[in-house]
């Protein structure tokens, strides 16, 4: 999956996962998306430029990486955090990557991700030609879209943040908070 995917997913599966969570927690939206894509942003650059193993999926594509980030969220109470841990376990679920490859998900109990994968041009090969990826990319788009444009017209969903007047930015979803943490708040 490409960004407009993983973004539009990210921000369906947190649109649907808000009823289930505690009302009243928020965190804003930012975060969740930046976390949607910070698997990417780090293992990409590492992986194909870096270290000379021209694989896109390396640490911070395992669940390691997103339960150590979940856990400094919870022990800060920080809800910033807290979007970009979810924001990171919805990139690996859209990647697949606990049934393509739970060994590599499950480093350091399994082996070390060394799957290679395909470099840039092949990656635009794909999308024009793979009927998932550009299907995945068109609804990551509207939703994406939708999060910009709904606004402008005067609709705004209760789990966005801010006055009814700002309708330009987006706002949090709800999310758990740490017991005894509810009055406090990130700096």
């Amino acid at each position: 999956m490409f960004v407009l995917g993983h973004l539009g997913f990210t921000l369906i599966g947190a649109r649907l996962l808000a009823p289930a969570l505690r009302r009243g927690a928020s965190f804003p939206v930012g975060f969740l998306l930046v976390g949607a894509l910070l698997p990417d942003l780090v293992d990409k650059p590492l992986g194909h430029v870096i270290l000379p193993w021209d694989n896109g999926r390396l640490w911070a594509h395992t669940l390691l990486f997103t339960v150590l980030l979940a856990a400094l969220a919870w022990g800060t109470a920080s809800r910033r955090l807290g979007a970009t841990s979810l924001g990171v376990g919805f990139h690996q679920l859209l990647d697949q990557i606990p049934w393509q490859d739970p060994g590599a998900w499950l480093w350091p109990l399994g082996s070390f991700p060394r799957e290679v994968s395909a470099g840039v041009p092949d990656w635009w090969a794909a999308l024009l030609t793979d009927p998932y990826l550009w299907t995945t990319e068109t609804i990551g788009l509207l939703a994406v879209a939708s999060l910009l444009v709904l606004p402008m017209l005067g609709w705004r969903p209760a789990w966005w943040r801010g006055p009814a007047s700002d309708a330009s930015a987006p706002g949090p979803v709800p999310v758990p908070v740490r017991p005894g943490a509810e009055g406090e708040t990130d700096p």
